[in-house]
């Protein structure tokens, strides 16, 4: 069975939707991020599959009402965002199963997405990435080997992640 890991910041006022909180406040911006990250651990909660959360304080009492519910929380590690993504994926996974990594503000990642990614990672992909409309992704799983160069010289939190991610998954040889 794969594994889903939701990449998750715990949910402390001015240290997220930072850009969101330009426009309506950091109260607002908490609020809709609590929002969504209970909407995407809900959803994931019940595929199926083990699911995990990697975050920046795992201990955040937000969390505990998910760690009753099953859900391993983990410390993110590493230097930048590239790294501890890298780093939580590795840590998961093992060379049965699938891994997943979906972000914690996007709910409408569904079952039957993460179903729909396992089918085409069992039937020969090697990665798989959901497009975010912002120019980022939304989700990225392997089949087998996590590839650290899809986490290096990203110019991450812009429009261009999608690209330079392509441009390496293609350079890498590798069928996404």
């Amino acid at each position: 069975h794969a594994k889903v890991i939701v990449f998750a910041r715990a949910p402390v006022k001015g240290q997220v939707k930072t850009r969101l909180a330009s426009a309506v406040g950091d109260d607002r911006a908490l609020a809709i991020y609590c929002q969504l990250l209970d909407a995407v651990l809900q959803e994931m909660s019940g595929c199926g599959f083990h699911v995990c959360c990697y975050s920046d304080n795992p201990d955040n009492r937000y969390f505990d009402h998910w760690k009753q519910k099953g859900i391993g929380l983990y410390q993110q590690t590493g230097e930048g965002l590239g790294e501890r993504m890298f780093n939580s994926l590795e840590a998961e996974k093992s060379d049965l199963a699938p891994v997943i990594m979906i972000g914690s503000d996007c709910p409408q990642l569904s079952c039957e997405i993460i179903h729909k990614v396992v089918d085409e990672l069992n039937g020969g992909k090697q990665v798989v990435i959901v497009p975010a409309t912002d120019g980022g992704y939304v989700l990225i799983a392997f089949a087998d080997k996590i590839y650290q160069q899809l986490f290096k010289d990203i110019s991450w939190s812009t429009d261009i992640v999608m690209r330079q991610t392509k441009e390496k998954l293609s350079l890498l040889g590798l069928s996404f």
